[in-house]
């Protein structure tokens, strides 16, 4: 079948594979095993029960931070940090009622308080509608529901990162698929829309902008690009303050795409633009300040010493970097359910050797001036530029509580960016006749890493 006809058939598949995939994973995992999935969910319960959002607090050794029916499930489930889970379905030996029938909802004891609070409430005003659905249901059955919002989201990131894809890669619709089907099936992003948390949102918000990134590349960058891409970078803000820092990346297809001597539209679209996002960033502040007393999400761990810089790198340097190693490369793809359980080694060395391959492969891109190295090169900026600046916020965060904080989940956002340069760079690297023969196994490598991944996960938790 030719690449042009049935254009629809590609994106279709990969929706329809985002869909069956988050559906599984989500089902997979047991209530409350996803990382923070807790604190998540009372956000969400405490909007549609009490129709208010939680203040910050750091979370409580004793776990009494969530409401009593999530502390009553989570004994239940066997659930814990640090650990296996225990209990299978239904739930272990002679269960306790979480949820009596004769309680009404309005009179379900709520926590006025929440380590996730700190957050924009928009993503877990999503998920009220998924939440009243089953609002009398046991509240394993409303988490269920609740998880379906980051599985649409899911969904939808899928099919941004096609069209990232299409026009990063010279609108070449098997690299394209073969870009959404890596972030479809990326193992951490697949955990993440799996459960209860804002990460969903913010992964979702990023493919739409690398989409509009790439296509403002590829077309040059009108007016109504600066509105969608301020938009878009003021949408994953709003999920997670980490999201502006897709901010300046704007300025390079502003710069790639000039007219010569066209000074004064350049300095239009990069005052429209920071005009909207620092409007949309004022507004969510002002909003935190509000409905919860304070301006961006506070740090949960106590702080023990103040440190500085030289000794953020001093510990980097003792550990020999390997810091950086998990961050990037494990903590990235294959550190699951609150760290408890990981991929072997090996797969992790295999994937930063596919991160090598993949350099070397843009670099012969370049060498050879094939017509998708502009994208190529501007997506290793992009994962270059986020990169650094979240590092520089662990370093950051380090200074406030002298433990490293940041986890590769907050890397996530740069998926659509890695997916063009792993694709992109793989395919370079191969003769030009080979290039569906290599799209096709970068899918099934990405499918074979994610039910992996899967299977590890589950002889971890029921094994």
């Amino acid at each position: 079948m030719g690449e042009g006809r049935l254009p629809w058939l590609l994106p279709g598949t990969i929706l329809a594979l985002a869909l069956v995939k988050g559906l599984v994973w989500t089902l997979a995992l047991p209530p409350w095993y996803g990382p923070d999935e807790p604190s998540h969910f009372a956000y969400v319960q405490m909007l549609a029960v009490e129709g208010r959002v939680p203040h910050f607090a750091a979370p409580r050794d004793d776990g009494r931070d969530v409401p009593a029916d999530i502390q009553c499930s989570e004994h239940n489930m066997g659930f814990r940090l640090n650990g296996p889970f225990f209990a299978e379905p239904p739930f272990g030996p002679d269960p306790a009622r979480c949820d009596q029938p004769d309680t009404p909802v309005t009179q379900r004891p709520e926590v006025p308080t929440s380590s996730s609070a700190g957050y924009s409430p928009l993503y877990y005003a999503a998920g009220v509608p998924f939440y009243d659905l089953v609002r009398n249901a046991p509240v394993e059955t409303r988490l269920q529901a609740v998880r379906l919002l980051s599985v649409l989201l899911g969904v939808a990131a899928a099919g941004f990162a096609y069209l990232a894809g299409f026009w990063a890669l010279d609108h070449r619709r098997v690299l394209a698929a073969a870009a959404a089907a890596v972030v479809t099936l990326q193992p951490m992003a697949s955990q993440q829309f799996a459960i209860v948390n804002n990460d969903a949102l913010l992964i979702t918000a990023g493919a739409a902008f690398f989409w509009r990134f790439f296509r403002a590349l590829r077309i040059g960058m009108g007016l109504g690009d600066t509105v969608w891409m301020a938009a878009l970078v003021g949408l994953a803000y709003l999920a997670k303050p980490q999201g502006a820092f897709l901010a300046p990346l704007v300025l390079i297809p502003l710069w790639l795409t000039r007219r010569e001597h066209a000074w004064r539209p350049l300095l239009l679209r990069a005052a429209v633009f920071a005009a909207i996002l620092g409007g949309v960033v004022v507004l969510g502040i002002v909003a935190n300040l509000i409905l919860q007393g304070q301006a961006v999400p506070q740090v949960a761990q106590p702080v023990t010493r103040a440190l500085g810089l030289r000794a953020y790198v001093h510990e980097l340097i003792h550990d020999q970097f390997t810091h950086l190693y998990w961050l990037l490369v494990v903590s990235a793809w294959g550190h699951f359910v609150w760290v408890s359980a990981a991929l072997p080694p090996p797969t992790f060395t295999v994937i930063f050797a596919v991160y090598l391959l993949a350099l070397a492969g843009v670099i012969r891109a370049a060498l050879s001036r094939r017509p998708e190295v502009t994208a190529m090169v501007s997506a290793l900026v992009s994962v270059l530029v986020v990169g650094a600046l979240l590092i520089g916020l662990e370093a950051l965060l380090f200074r406030k509580s002298g433990t490293f904080i940041l986890q590769g989940r907050s890397f996530l956002e740069l998926l659509p960016a890695v997916a063009v340069v792993i694709v992109g760079g793989l395919v370079a690297v191969l003769p030009r006749r080979c290039e569906r023969a290599g799209a096709a196994a970068i899918t099934l490598a990405a499918l074979a890493l994610n039910i992996f991944s899967l299977m590890v996960l589950l002889e971890t938790l029921f094994g």
